[in-house]
Formats: structure tokens, C-alpha cells, sequence
């Protein structure tokens, strides 16, 4: 099963699609934790799994935006999501009061 073994490597292993656009750029971050899933070249997107030490590091995909599509696993997904809507908070508008 895949997630003991994530937990014996204290890692987790993100699923997603990158742009095209966005994929040197990624590679040049990430480095060997990016592997390439698809060998072949798509016009809309490379699908990696990126390897992070603790779900905490997945922050490291915020810089990317909507360029990366987390598919999984789900506490990844949720983590980003939170980390977002943190950020929206943070610069939504004040009310006036």
C-alpha cells in the first residue's frame, strides 16, 4: 500500500498536471523530487508526482497558481485549498465600518 510507504519515507507524493508552460520552471525548483509520468508531449499539461518531505511543504506549488492542478492525495488538495483561502482572507477588502 502506497501510503505506508509515504509515511516510512516521512513523504508524500503529490499527483498533478503542470503547464506546459511551467514545467522547466518546476523541474528547475524541484528538482529530482519531480518525476515526469508521461513521456509523451502534451499540449495542455505534464502529469508529475512531486515528492515533499511533510504535507507542510506543498506551500512550495502556491507560487504556481492555476499553472498546477493537484490531483492528489486528498490532504494535499486540502492543505492548498486552505493555504488559498488564507491568502484571500488576508487580502480581501475591509469592510467599511
Amino acid at each position: 500500500m502506497h501510503s505506508a510507504q509515504w509515511e516510512h519515507n516521512h513523504a508524500i507524493e503529490v499527483s498533478a498536471t503542470i503547464d506546459q508552460t511551467q514545467i522547466e520552471r518546476a523541474r528547475r525548483i524541484f528538482g529530482q523530487r519531480l518525476v515526469r509520468d508521461d513521456h509523451e508531449e502534451s499540449p495542455t499539461g505534464h502529469k508529475v508526482t512531486i515528492r515533499f518531505l511533510r504535507l507542510e511543504d506543498v506551500r512550495a506549488l502556491l507560487p504556481f497558481g492555476s499553472a498546477i492542478t493537484v490531483h492528489g492525495p486528498t490532504e494535499a488538495r486540502a492543505h492548498l485549498r486552505d493555504l488559498a483561502t488564507n491568502l484571500a482572507h488576508h487580502y480581501a477588502p475591509s469592510p467599511t465600518s
